[in-house]
């Protein structure tokens, strides 16, 4: 609604804005203001808040999850042998000194084992490694979120990454010298067994999503990409529907 004044009142108004108006004065202090909120405008930054991510096109996407699943893989395979040489280590009469059980010269003992393991593990951080794409790896927990376009419309999806490497799987600094520590071992390496399983899985789904443009496929991006970097639950994906 207008609002409407009558002569004499907008005489009066204009009166009082000119003295006001008169009465102010520049002050040196109004030009610090000034000056400090040029400075805030300079040193903005982001938000801590603020999720970071790194923007691949679909191409690039699509061979980073290649090389992801590929590396991943070969992680699963790698974990399956380590448990099963974890599970040597918890059996007391193969690695007791007195039994003198050798492995192509070199004889089984929990610290042999221990041995072998770390330096297998070693090697599946270097190959998570390898599974980068300009800056970005689908399978490492020192990855930012992928940032991919899905539409020619500005669409996109934003991807947390499946984390493969020891510190991700929880299997670093494991050791094998006693009994205890063997069993924990073991359950350690079984459990990562199948967390990689899990995760390489989501990605292979993942993957097959991003080739296809229907409604069920971009629901399922969507599923994937928005979970955690957990395992995705069993069964999880029974009820989506074409």
């Amino acid at each position: 609604m207008a609002i409407e004044f009558n002569v004499v009142a907008a005489q009066t108004i204009a009166l009082d804005n000119q003295a006001t108006l008169s009465s102010v004065r520049t002050t040196s202090s109004s030009s610090r203001i000034s000056n400090v909120a040029f400075d805030l405008t300079d040193r903005l930054s982001p938000s801590r808040f603020v999720t970071r991510s790194i923007k691949l096109n679909i191409n690039d996407a699509q061979r980073g999850l290649s090389q992801a699943i590929l590396a991943g893989t070969s992680i699963q395979k790698a974990l399956e042998q380590l448990t099963g040489l974890a599970e040597l280590a918890t059996k007391g009469g193969v690695i007791s000194p007195t039994t003198n059980l050798t492995v192509d010269g070199t004889r089984v003992s929990g610290l042999n084992i221990e041995t072998q393991i770390n330096r297998a593990i070693g090697l599946i951080n270097r190959l998570v490694a390898t599974a980068n794409v300009k800056g970005a790896n689908f399978i490492s927990g020192n990855s930012l979120q992928i940032k991919i376009p899905t539409t020619r419309f500005g669409g996109s999806i934003t991807v947390t990454p499946q984390p493969l490497n020891s510190s991700a799987l929880g299997i670093n600094g494991l050791k094998f010298t006693t009994l205890e520590e063997a069993s924990l071992g073991e359950a350690r390496l079984r459990q990562a067994e199948v967390i990689a399983g899990a995760r390489v899985l989501a990605l292979q789904q993942l993957q097959s999503a991003l080739g296809q443009s229907s409604s069920f496929n971009q629901a399922l991006v969507q599923f994937i990409s928005s979970s955690s970097a957990g395992a995705v639950p069993t069964g999880s994906l029974v009820n989506l529907s074409a």
